[in-house]
């Protein structure tokens, strides 16, 4: 987890160099987690920003980049291999440009996935849709065995 204060177990933005995905529990959908993508350190070079003042690029209604330390405490879930880091930032580049949010094709996590590893996929959405089809599947067989 991370956090520009420094609680024990929290290890500060500025203390990073890489791009990272990351995830912290949703603040606007109860049980959903928000996604994002830490760049900290030398990849912020590429942006024009100083190595010391990192960032999360994330996506909510509306493409974000927010200062780091302004974002609160998230969980580091996949680093960008160094030599994959050109490729990560001209997909953020690009992202940056692309304000359409859509939940279940744009939301979040994909926007992050996509950053960090070139594929736009959402956990979250495939797990809703599959408890949405076994409950459809449930109401389906109860109405059948009722008729």
């Amino acid at each position: 987890m991370f956090e520009q204060i420094t609680p024990s177990g929290v290890v500060p933005f500025r203390e990073f160099d890489g791009i990272f995905m990351m995830k912290r529990q949703s603040t606007k959908i109860r049980g959903a987690e928000h996604y994002g993508v830490l760049v900290a350190g030398e990849p912020l070079r590429f942006f024009r920003i100083p190595r010391n003042q990192p960032l999360v690029i994330h996506r909510d209604r509306n493409m974000r980049a927010d200062w780091a330390d302004t974002t609160g405490v998230w969980e580091m879930i996949d680093r960008v291999p160094p030599d994959q880091i050109r490729p990560a930032v001209a997909r953020a580049m690009k992202v940056l440009n692309e304000p359409g949010y859509d939940l279940l094709t744009n939301n979040c996590e994909h926007t992050a996935r996509y950053i960090t590893s070139g594929e736009k996929r959402s956990t979250q959405v495939g797990w809703y849709v599959t408890a949405a089809a076994v409950v459809a599947g449930l109401i389906w067989l109860s109405n059948r065995d009722n008729n």
